[in-house]
């Protein structure tokens, strides 16, 4: 679904997690309503229920190394 987004936009699009800082990941789109329902500017798009819910892996690639900044559900073997 990601991919259907980003391909239909034709735009880049910066997509953390859909939390509030400090809140749990969402596993649901009923999560993330419940997280941000009083903010009108939402809009959530429901591709069904996650696996899991952790944060996303945020990494630096260079050419000479590989910078984990916050470790998520893809491990540093799996980058590797």
């Amino acid at each position: 679904m990601a991919l259907a987004l980003l391909k239909e936009s034709g735009l880049p699009i910066a997509a953390p997690s859909a939390n509030k800082f400090g809140h749990v990941s969402p596993t649901k789109a009923e999560h993330v309503y419940n997280d941000f329902n009083k903010d009108s500017e939402v809009l959530i798009i429901d591709g069904g229920s996650c696996s899991f819910g952790i944060e996303s892996t945020v990494v630096k690639i260079t050419d000479s190394e590989l910078i984990i900044f916050r470790k998520g559900g893809i491990s540093l073997q799996n980058l590797q």
